[in-house]
Formats: C-alpha cells, structure tokens, sequence
C-alpha cells in the first residue's frame, strides 16, 4: 500500500444503521507507533480493560487533521469543535478464566450521543479486529441515555435467566446477543462510531497466553467528544 494511500469506508450494521467508519492507512506511520507502542511501561488500565495500557501521546492525530474532522461532519453531521478526553495504548493480556462477569459481554462505552470511540490497530491478526451486536432481549444496538435504565434492568433479567456468562472473551451469538457485524483488523486500519454502540472485541483464543507487547494485540484507544452536544 502506497505511504499515504488513506481511505475509508462506513458500515451500517443491523436495524439501527449506527455508522461505523473504517480508514485504512489511518498514519500511514505504523512502524512509528509501533515502535513508541513497545517502547512505553504498560500497567494495568481501568477496572472494566481486560489488560494493560500507557499513555498514548493525541497529537498523533494530527496526521489526520484535515481528513478526520470532515469525515465526522459529513457522517456524524458534527459542525464544531472536537476535544480528545484520553488516548491510550491497550494491551489484551487477561485470561479468559479470569474475566469479570462485565468482561464477558459486549458492552458501550458511554450513553451520550456526543461520544465517539477511536479504536486504531497497531498489532495483531486479522480476526483480533471488534464486533458489533444487538441484545436479544430489548432488541438495542445502542444505550442511549433514554434506553439505559431499560437496559440495565433487562440484564438483570438476562442473569437471573441464563446465569453466569462463561469465562471467555464473547464473540458470535448466545441467548443474551446476537452478532450483527464485525470488522476485521489490519495493520493501520482504524474504526470510529458513537460510544452507545454496544461492541465486544475480538480476541483470539490464545491471544492472552505469553502476551508481550512485541505479539500482543495492540491498539490505540481515544475517546473525542463533540464539544457543541
């Protein structure tokens, strides 16, 4: 692929058309942030990351500053200002058997509109890429904030009918989600869509076991609001 042949392309998946952008290319300098990747202290990230992360630096995105902002007026229809609220190396290191009940199922990453995730791939194999699902029992592809409490009480069904999720990295359909797209990963290849989308990565069997930042799965997480919602 030529040094700066950046595209992109937007899915829609399942009944509720949430846009997901695809770029390929995304800072046409891979070995770069590779290299920064593995040069970083790792350490364990938040209470729901099934991993580790460092501290990523967010002017990396001005590789992208003229394309990115368009790309999310003309498909997220954002006419202002856009603010990065963290940028993250994550590292996929925890064993299925010790994942959290909350691990173990899709999830979103917020109920505001205004909340896009940024998940570029550094590293990994093409089916370490992310899924996109809809809960069975309420029929969402995104918590909103007007659907959060439906939700949240809707899990508590789901748990008291089908009990404990198994200790494994979700992918695919079960009683609780069905599956309604996926993006395979690739070197450079970034994604974009709104926070409430519920999504689950997609990790490998094996991917955890000797996990080190020269194999691991690596990504680089950001989070941006709209600043005008």
């Amino acid at each position: 692929m030529p040094p700066d042949s950046f595209s992109y392309h937007i899915e829609h998946f399942g009944d509720e058309k949430e846009p997901v952008i695809v770029m390929d290319n995304f800072s046409g300098k891979l070995d770069l942030l590779l290299r920064h990747a593995q040069s970083q202290k790792f350490s364990p990230g938040s209470a729901y990351y099934p991993g580790v992360q460092a501290q990523a630096d967010v002017n990396y995105l001005t590789l992208r500053r003229k394309e990115l902002p368009q790309i999310m007026r003309d498909v997220f229809d954002i006419q202002h200002g856009l603010n990065i609220e963290s940028c993250v190396y994550a590292l996929v290191t925890r064993p299925p058997e010790t994942l959290t009940p909350g691990q173990r199922l899709p999830h979103h990453d917020g109920n505001e509109g205004n909340l896009f995730a940024l998940l570029h791939y550094i590293q990994g194999a093409e089916d370490a890429g992310t899924a996109f699902y809809r809960h069975r029992r309420t029929g969402f592809e995104t918590v909103t904030e007007e659907r959060a409490e439906t939700y949240r009480a809707a899990l508590k069904e789901d748990a008291a009918e089908f009990g404990m999720p198994p200790a494994q990295y979700f992918y695919g359909d079960d009683a609780r989600y069905e599956m309604i797209g996926e993006i395979k990963a690739r070197p450079d290849r970034a994604i974009l869509y709104r926070g409430r989308t519920l999504h689950s990565g997609c990790i490998p069997l094996g991917t955890t076991e000797a996990a080190s930042v020269e194999t691991a799965r690596i990504t680089l997480n950001t989070f941006i609001w709209d600043t005008a919602a």
